[in-house]
């Protein structure tokens, strides 16, 4: 464990243990075991004394490797920090969906399809009222039709295809 001198640190980088984990959006457990593998430490904790980290210099530490070297730091590696990761990404899943930041994939294609049949009904009988309206002869008319089903397809094909991006993650 390296315990460095605090030269003129801003009080904006300084942070206890508990403030570091949800700085950094990992656990206290993951905290703790940085700090056993040497992640930098301002102050030592101990009873009425607060662990002081340096946000800066542990960012620092854990992008260059310091807390485990070219591992990918987004999977805890322990079964323990594992299962504090998952249980805190289940907790975070429910907070944004309980909140309305995470819309379920069923859900948001039920609303694209109902914000999008006004414009397609509109599609549909564009063409239609151009050539009534207009005075459009039947081959302008045609022209219009064949772009617009161009344009449609189109459309249909780019929300099958996100709607496939979406199952695929959804099975990830």
């Amino acid at each position: 464990m390296s315990i460095k001198a605090a030269p003129q640190i801003p009080a904006s980088r300084r942070a206890n243990k508990a403030e570091t984990a949800e700085f950094c959006g990992v656990s206290l457990p993951t905290i703790n075991a940085w700090i056993a593998k040497g992640a930098p430490v301002l102050q030592k904790g101990s009873r009425g004394i607060p662990w002081v980290l340096d946000l800066w210099a542990l960012a620092e530490w854990r992008f260059t490797g310091g807390a485990g070297g070219a591992v990918d730091e987004d999977v805890p590696q322990t079964p323990r920090e594992r299962n504090d990761w998952y249980a805190a990404e289940l907790k975070r899943l429910q907070f944004e969906k309980e909140t309305g930041l995470l819309i379920a994939a069923d859900d948001m294609r039920t609303t694209v399809a109902e914000a999008l049949q006004p414009v397609m009904l509109g599609m549909e009988t564009l063409t239609d009222v151009v050539e009534r309206d207009a005075g459009l002869t039947p081959e302008q008319a045609a022209i219009i039709r064949r772009e617009i089903d161009r344009l449609r397809e189109a459309l249909y094909l780019d929300l099958v295809n996100m709607g496939a991006d979406v199952d695929e993650a959804d099975d990830e």
